[in-house]
This record gives structure tokens, sequence and C-alpha cells, in this order.
């Protein structure tokens, strides 16, 4: 996957590093791990894609990412969040704890063409 023009996580926790990305037509998914196998997902797409999470049984709550309000939903060790940053819905997965996917996801960033 290019990760130019794309958004892309200045913090990530620990020893997360990317390992894997992917692209489905306008989707952009990367995968972070860790040495353990755990895995942080992030997804973006343009606004109007439509995102699946597993909400049965699960918690949600409205949160703030940088002035725009998203979801968080927990469900068991899992932590997915959906937010918005101009005209693309961003989506991270991952078996972390809620101050630790908001400080991804507000740590988000758009990098062009030729930013390093």
């Amino acid at each position: 996957m290019n990760l130019e023009n794309a958004f892309y996580p200045e913090y990530m926790p620990g020893d997360y590093t990317l390992t894997e990305s992917q692209e489905f037509g306008t989707m952009r998914i990367m995968y972070f791990s860790n040495i353990e196998g755990k895995v942080i997902e992030i997804a973006q797409s343009p606004i109007g894609t439509s995102f699946q999470v597993d909400t049965e049984n699960a918690i949600t709550s409205e949160v703030e990412i940088n002035n725009v309000k998203g979801i968080l939903v927990v469900k068991g060790n899992l932590r997915s969040l959906i937010w918005t940053i101009d005209q693309t819905a961003l989506y991270i997965i991952g078996e972390i704890n809620e101050a630790e996917i908001i400080k991804i996801a507000e740590n988000i960033t758009f990098k062009e063409k030729n930013e390093k």
C-alpha cells in the first residue's frame, strides 16, 4: 500500500510497528503488531463507507477526537473507535485500553506524497 496521501498514526503504544497494509478500492487498512502478536488495525475511507462494528453486548460511548465526535465501542478486551477527519472516516480496533486508542486517534495526521 502506498502510505503517501493517507492518514497515518504519529503515535503507537509500546512496540507496535506497521506489519501489513492493504487497499480495497477507496479503503486503506494498516495493521500494527507487537511482539506478543497483538494487532491494532486502522482503516480509512471516504465518508459514507460502511464500517461494520460488533456492538452486541458492547458498551458504546461518545468521545471527542480533536474537537470531532466519535463513537467508542468496548466489547471484552477489544476497543473500537470510529470518527472522521475532513471527508475521511477512520476506524481503529485493537486490544488496547480506552486512553491508548484515543491517543492514537488524536495523533493521526495526513501524510502528503513527498513527506517522509
